[in-house]
């Protein structure tokens, strides 16, 4: 009987620990670890790191959460991440309505993403889309 249990305490050890974990910014899967950190400090005061789970957490929202940005550049670009790199680069410094792939409602919501020209440098930049296109 005891080591039924303990096969039975060890598989549900082993199986819980290969359960899928929600995404934030402390289990996003990127090898940039220098991108992850700036997205963190210069870009989560706007765009959450994870997806808001009712609608509380969207209300307070004041940017579009970054997991629905990337799934709208996975949407447009496919797998190309050097055009979804280039894109990204242009429309951080740059942005315009024209250029947006989000939603009308979104930017009738937040408005237009402010240029970060001021903001970053280009290796900052460089670090925080590579960071993004590999999540």
């Amino acid at each position: 009987m005891k080591t039924k249990l303990s096969i039975l305490i060890s598989s549900t050890l082993l199986m819980g620990g290969c359960m899928a974990q929600p995404k934030n910014e402390n289990n996003i899967k990127s090898e940039n670890s220098i991108g992850k950190e700036l997205f963190i400090s210069k870009c989560t005061m706007c765009h959450s790191a994870t997806m808001p789970q009712n609608s509380k957490e969207r209300d307070t929202l004041i940017a579009p959460a970054i997991f629905g940005i990337m799934n709208h550049m996975r949407m447009e670009f496919g797998s190309d991440k050097k055009a979804m790199s280039i894109f990204m680069k242009d429309y951080i410094m740059n942005p315009s309505k024209e250029k947006a792939l989000c939603q009308q409602e979104k930017i009738n919501k937040f408005g237009l993403m402010p240029s970060q020209k001021d903001a970053l440098t280009p290796k900052e930049l460089s670090d925080i889309v590579d960071y993004l296109t590999n999540m």
